[in-house]
This record gives structure tokens, C-alpha cells and sequence, in this order.
């Protein structure tokens, strides 16, 4: 009889804990997966890609309602430091470490008030996919998420929790 609730545990165990892993992997809806520069992530149904003109590095830009995302992925794509926020006049900056599915990352958010009457809020992440070990050069994707006030802070979360890296 153990031995019969044994099986049976354990198979309901594989059933839920399968079914759990699928739907965790699932787009949610109202949401679709697109890749660009090598990443992939989230993001909701109305997403539209806008198009960009690339000098040096990979670029993608997308817009959803007053959420305008922008990728940058290459050799020069670097978010602003904390002192060149201060000389630009962005205010409230903020910039902590975070893990993004398993790679690190840094987290950045600032008011850009460069131009007083149209104030917009700025959430960047930065992820290093590779440096050399000869030289300073590494190659990393910055993405941009601008928007008005703080209607768009889950979306722009889910969207970076989303970014998994496909490249080499």
C-alpha cells in the first residue's frame, strides 16, 4: 500500500509541478514575446516597432501608448553615470544591481526635467554580455523605457524581467 501512495504522490508531484514550469513559461495574455539585438522579452499586444538607423551597434525601438522603449546593443552602449546625470540636470537618479534571468544587470531611473514642461520619467537596464580580458571593451545592451508620470512602472517591469538573452 506505501508503496502504491508513493507512486501516486510522486506522479501528481510530476503532473503539477510540469503543468506549474508551462505555465510560467507561457506569454501572458495580452502580451507577445519579440526578439531584437539578440534579446528577447515581452511585451504587450499593441507594441509597434518604430524604425531606427544604426551607425555602430544594433538598435530596435518600440512604442505602447506613451511608453517609447529603445535597445542599443554594441560596443558604445553605456547609460549615463551619476555624475554626467547631475551635469545633464536629471533628477532623482537612482541606479542599483539586479539579476535579470540569471545575468547581472544595473537598474536606472531618473526624472529627464531638461525641458521643464514636458518632464518624463526614465527607467534604463544595462547588461554586460561580454568583456575582454586584454582591454576595457565590453559589449552590453542598454534599454530605454521613457515615459510620462508612472502609469507604465508595472509594464516596463514586466518587460525587463522579461529580457532574456539568444546571442552568442
Amino acid at each position: 500500500m506505501r508503496v502504491v501512495t508513493l507512486i501516486l504522490f510522486l506522479l501528481a508531484f510530476a503532473v503539477f509541478s510540469s503543468d506549474a514550469v508551462a505555465q510560467g513559461s507561457a506569454t501572458p495574455k495580452g502580451w507577445r514575446k519579440v526578439t531584437a539585438c539578440e534579446f528577447s522579452f515581452l511585451v504587450p499586444e499593441e507594441t509597434r516597432q518604430r524604425p531606427t538607423s544604426p551607425v555602430d551597434s544594433c538598435l530596435a525601438a518600440f512604442e505602447y501608448k506613451d511608453l517609447s522603449i529603445s535597445l542599443d546593443y554594441g560596443w558604445y552602449s553605456a547609460p549615463e553615470s551619476e555624475e554626467a546625470a547631475k551635469f545633464y540636470g536629471l533628477k532623482n537618479y537612482r541606479s542599483q544591481d539586479v539579476t535579470i534571468n540569471g545575468r547581472e544587470a544595473t537598474l536606472i531611473t531618473y526624472d529627464d526635467a531638461m525641458r521643464p514642461n514636458d518632464i518624463s520619467s526614465v527607467t534604463k537596464i544595462h547588461v554586460i554580455t561580454s568583456r575582454s580580458t586584454k582591454s576595457p571593451t565590453i559589449v552590453s545592451l542598454l534599454m530605454s523605457f521613457q515615459t510620462k508620470g508612472t502609469s507604465n512602472v508595472d509594464v516596463i517591469k514586466q518587460i525587463y524581467e522579461s529580457l532574456k538573452f539568444v546571442g552568442k
